[in-house]
């Protein structure tokens, strides 16, 4: 792997191929989990935001989530959010939100 930068809350990079290259940088709310309570903290409410830079186009994605803890009986009622969003630019400028639990599709151009 190339060179790239990990942090507490954020990873990015730089690819190059030829003249072409990709700068992706990822964060997400709080810092890694390091024992299993803040692995539960992370899975179970989070907010990870990907923009990539690139020779020939960019990308902006958003997924938010947001649950009740599951405890594996389905009888139990559960809360549970989840939102992407995306931006593709400059080729399609298209612009892609999905939320949950609707399940409503949303799409723009």
């Amino acid at each position: 792997m190339g060179d790239y930068t990990l942090t507490d809350n954020s990873f990015s990079t730089k690819l190059t191929v030829g003249a072409d290259y990709l700068e992706p940088k990822i964060t997400w709310e709080g810092k890694l989990p390091q024992n299993k309570a803040e692995a539960e903290a992370f899975l179970l409410k989070n907010n990870i935001v990907v923009k990539v830079t690139g020779s020939k186009r960019n990308l902006d994605l958003s997924l938010n989530w947001k649950m009740t803890k599951p405890d594996f009986n389905f009888g139990t009622p559960r809360k549970r959010k989840i939102s992407l969003n995306a931006v593709d630019t400059p080729r399609w400028e298209t612009t892609l939100c999905l939320e949950m639990p609707t399940g409503r599709l949303k799409t723009g151009y």
